[in-house]
C-alpha cells in the first residue's frame, strides 16, 4: 500500500510544512436537547411478556380470536339438578282389549297417547251384507259359513294369510290359495259396488290382480328349491360358475358371426357388381373416353423414388399391393386380384393346391375373372366351415346342459316325461 493508504487508514493528514498531524473528530455538544421517551403502551392479552418486550413495547398483530357465537358452547359442569322420571301408566290405542301398562316417563311428559300407536297400520278388510252375499258373493266351492269364518280370520290376524290358512277349520278343507283367492276376490266385487270407476280402478286390489295359478306354481318350485340336498346345491354352483364363463364368450362369438355374415354379404354383393360391369365394360381395343379425375391424375408426373428412379405402379387400384401376372408382351392387365388377408391367404392357396391350381401363367380378362370368383367362393367356404364349427359347439354345450337339468329334475327312479334326447357325436367338419 502507498504512504497516502496508510495514513487515510490511520487517519493522519499531512501538513504544509510535511508534518503529520492527527485528525481529531469533534466531541458531541452536551447541551442537546433530551429525547422524548416512548409512550408506553399495554401489554395485549394473550402475548407474553418477553414477546411483547422483544417488540420493543410496540406489539405485534396477534391472530384474533373466532366468534363463537355459531359454536357449540363448552359444557359447564357444575351443580344441576337432576330430571325427575317417573312410573306413568299410558293407554295405546293400537290395541282393543284395553290393558294398560306402565312405562318410565319425564315427570313433566304427559303424553295422551302411547307414541308408536301411530305405526300400527292395517288394511281396511270390507264386508257385505246379507243381502248383497245372497246377490254376489254365492259360490259352490264355499259356504256361507266358511266364507264368514274367512273374513273373521282376515280382521283378526290382518291379512296374515299364513297364520289365517293355519286357523282356518279343517272341515272346509281348503289351500292357502283357495283362501287369497276368495278374499281378494270378494274384496274387488265389492268396491266394484261401492266406489265409482275412477276410484276403482286406481285402487290397489284392481291394478294388481291376485294370480292363483301362478301363485301356485311358484310355491311348487319354491318346494322344489327347498328340498335340494348340499350335492346339488354345489352341482348348480358349478354350473353357474361354467355358466358365467361361457356367456361372455358366446355373445363375443355372436358378434363375430354377424360380422362374417355381413362380409359374405358384401363379398356376394361386390362379386354380382364386378360380374355385372365386366359384362358392361367396352372390347380391349376400344378408346375410352377418360374422366376428368383420370385425365387430371394422367397430367400429374409421377414421383421418383431415391436415385431418381421413378416408383412403379404395379399395385393394385386398392392399395392392397396385390398385381395380376403379366401378358405374353411384358405388360400388366388392369384387373387386380381378390385381396386376402396373410391368415387366411395360406388358407385359400391350400384349397387351391387341392384343387390343383398353381400360379396363373395366362392374363386375360376372362381368366382372372373367373380365378378372382374362385378365391372369393373359397373366402365364403372357410368362414361358412368356422361357423359351423362353432355351432356344434355350442349345440354340443347346450345338449349337455339340457341333460343335466333333466337329470336333476327328474331323478332315475322317475322316468322323465319325454325320451331323452343321447348326446350327440361331434361331426366332422
Amino acid at each position: 500500500a502507498s504512504e497516502a493508504d496508510v495514513k487515510d487508514i490511520l487517519n493522519l493528514s499531512a501538513s504544509s510544512d510535511g508534518r503529520t498531524t492527527t485528525v481529531t473528530t469533534p466531541r458531541r455538544s452536551t447541551n442537546t436537547t433530551p429525547v422524548t421517551p416512548r409512550s408506553t403502551r399495554r401489554r395485549p392479552d394473550g402475548m407474553s411478556r418477553e414477546v411483547f418486550a422483544l417488540t420493543g413495547g410496540v406489539g405485534v398483530q396477534i391472530v384474533p380470536k373466532p366468534k363463537l357465537s355459531g359454536l357449540k358452547e363448552k359444557r359447564k359442569l357444575g351443580p344441576v339438578a337432576a330430571t325427575a322420571w317417573k312410573w306413568k301408566a299410558f293407554s295405546n290405542s293400537a290395541r282393543t282389549d284395553g290393558v294398560q301398562l306402565c312405562h318410565w316417563r319425564k315427570a313433566e311428559d304427559n303424553p295422551t297417547d302411547y307414541q308408536f300407536a301411530k305405526y300400527n297400520k292395517q288394511t281396511p278388510i270390507y264386508t257385505y251384507t246379507d243381502e248383497q252375499y245372497k246377490t254376489h258373493f254365492q259360490d259352490a266351492e264355499w259356504t256361507r259359513e266358511a266364507t264368514d269364518a274367512l273374513m273373521e280370520l282376515c280382521q283378526r290376524f290382518d291379512l296374515r294369510f299364513v297364520v289365517i290358512a293355519d286357523r282356518f277349520p279343517a272341515s272346509h278343507n281348503k289351500t292357502l290359495e283357495q283362501i287369497k283367492d276368495r278374499f281378494y276376490t270378494i274384496q274387488r266385487q265389492l268396491l266394484q259396488l261401492v266406489m265409482p270407476p275412477k276410484d276403482y280402478q286406481k285402487h290397489p286390489y284392481a291394478k294388481h290382480r291376485y294370480d292363483k295359478a301362478q301363485d301356485i306354481t311358484r310355491r311348487q318350485q319354491w318346494d322344489k328349491l327347498d328340498r335340494r340336498t348340499r350335492e346339488e346345491c354345489d352341482e348348480e354352483d358349478e354350473l353357474l360358475d361354467k355358466l358365467r364363463r361361457i356367456d361372455p364368450a358366446t355373445i363375443q362369438s355372436q358378434g363375430k358371426n354377424r360380422d362374417a355374415f355381413e362380409k359374405l354379404r358384401q363379398a356376394a354383393i361386390a362379386s354380382r357388381t364386378g360380374a355385372a360391369n365386366h359384362a358392361l365394360s367396352p372390347p380391349a381395343g376400344a378408346a375410352a373416353t377418360p374422366s376428368p379425375r383420370k385425365r387430371k391424375r394422367a397430367v400429374e408426373p409421377e414421383p421418383k423414388q431415391k436415385g431418381g428412379r421413378k416408383r412403379g405402379r404395379t399395385a393394385s387400384a386398392n392399395g392392397t399391393g396385390v398385381s395380376s401376372p403379366p401378358n405374353g408382351n411384358g405388360t400388366n392387365n388392369n384387373t387386380p386380384l381378390v385381396p386376402v388377408s396373410g391368415r387366411a391367404a395360406a388358407k385359400v392357396d391350400m384349397v387351391l393346391a387341392e384343387l390343383n391350381l398353381g400360379a396363373l401363367t395366362s392374363n386375360t380378362a376372362q381368366v382372372l375373372g373367373a380365378y378372382n370368383n374362385l378365391r372369393q367362393d373359397v373366402l365364403i367356404l372357410l368362414d361358412m366351415q368356422s361357423l359351423l364349427q362353432k355351432k356344434e359347439y355350442e349345440y354340443q354345450l347346450l345338449t349337455s346342459r339340457k341333460e343335466h337339468l333333466l337329470h336333476l329334475l327328474y331323478p332315475p327312479t322317475q322316468p322323465p316325461p319325454s325320451s331323452t334326447p343321447t348326446t350327440p357325436t361331434t361331426p366332422t367338419t
